[in-house]
């Protein structure tokens, strides 16, 4: 039973995890919108607000899209399997992330973290490749703020 919650746990912590860098990607697209808006001040006060505006309403647009990515992704059958100590579905979870990728040019990488904080999945794009990294690269992130602060 401890086991299970251990598990289940570390399941929440990682899509947690994962939740929060779709968040970061996202505040830096933000951020360089918002600058560009920054600059558009120089032009008319109105532009520029108009210009932050939209930045905001595409952040936020950008967010819901990413909150949904990131549902989906968890309630899939094989992260679950494989959040709860089902190693036969590592397959299933690359695929699912390497599909993601590669339908959704925005999302640069994804990565599943165990409950210690090491990448147990990670796949990213490299170029126009969408790529697996090898069990001998992934990194520990217990150190991480995103995951201490998951």
């Amino acid at each position: 039973m401890r086991l299970r919650r251990s598990r289940f746990l570390g399941a929440t912590v990682t899509i947690a995890a994962v939740l929060a860098a779709l968040l970061i990607i996202i505040s830096l697209e933000l951020l360089a919108y918002l600058l560009e808006g920054k600059v558009a001040l120089g032009r008319s006060r109105v532009e520029a607000a108009a210009a932050v505006a939209r930045g905001a309403d595409q952040a936020t647009f950008f967010v819901r899209l990413a909150a949904g990515d990131v549902r989906i992704i968890a309630q899939g059958d094989a992260l679950r399997s494989f959040a709860g100590g089902a190693t036969r579905d590592y397959d299933g979870v690359k695929r699912v992330f390497r599909a993601f990728l590669e339908a959704k040019p925005t999302i640069t990488q994804l990565r599943f973290l165990d409950i210690r904080g090491n990448e147990a999945v990670r796949v990213e794009r490299v170029g126009d490749a969408v790529v697996t990294v090898a069990p001998d690269d992934l990194q520990p992130k217990a150190n991480r703020y995103y995951f201490k602060d998951a």
